[in-house]
């Protein structure tokens, strides 16, 4: 079976300062991405960069555990492959948000759904884990489409591209997995 995992990053990461612009639309230097002109953000890339964080940081609090949840050698490649990108794309958002001069949002406490997973046995924790990971990529899907459609920050744009470019593989991808631990 091909295990897609997708890498969103999108290029390099951005560093600056803003200046006093109005919160609604900011800007930070040009030369931090290579751009000519300066990079405005508007409160929806702020809403879509603190909602992908938060969406991050849930699931690689899930997938820490996950070696030691399972036997499963797909399940452990794909937790592993997952954690590589959402760590790097972790560092990119706390790194916009720094930039901004924002700090990076506080984790939610433990998810009903985090709680849930954690008392489950190895093959059940298979299963529920793969569909909390699926429900997680089309909530980030939901938030990309509307980055998409409102986002004026450039590297958020194209996060949200990627973001959508690989969901619908990505959830068939977990689909197929979670189909076979049926079989």
């Amino acid at each position: 079976m091909l295990l897609v995992i997708p890498v969103l990053c999108c290029g390099s990461l951005v560093m600056g300062c803003s200046g006093g612009t109005p919160s609604s639309q900011r800007s930070i230097p040009a030369s931090a991405y290579g751009m000519k002109s300066p990079a405005a953000y508007s409160e929806w890339d702020v809403k879509f960069i603190k909602g992908a964080y938060l969406s991050h940081s849930e699931v690689t609090e899930v997938l820490r555990k996950t070696p030691e949840r399972t036997d499963n050698p797909k399940i452990r490649e794909l937790a592993t492959g997952i954690l590589t990108v959402r760590n790097g794309e972790l560092q990119m958002l706390t790194t916009w948000l720094k930039s901004w001069d924002m700090p990076a949002p506080k984790p939610s406490p433990t998810s009903r759904a985090v709680k849930e997973l954690n008392r489950l046995s190895d093959t059940a924790y298979d299963s529920e884990l793969l569909e909390f990971l699926v429900k997680n990529q089309q909530a980030l899907l939901r938030l990309a489409t509307q980055e998409q459609e409102a986002g004026k920050f450039t590297p958020a744009r194209r996060l949200a591209e990627q973001t959508v470019k690989s969901s619908t593989g990505v959830i068939s991808n977990m689909r197929i997995m979670s189909d076979n631990l049926k079989q």
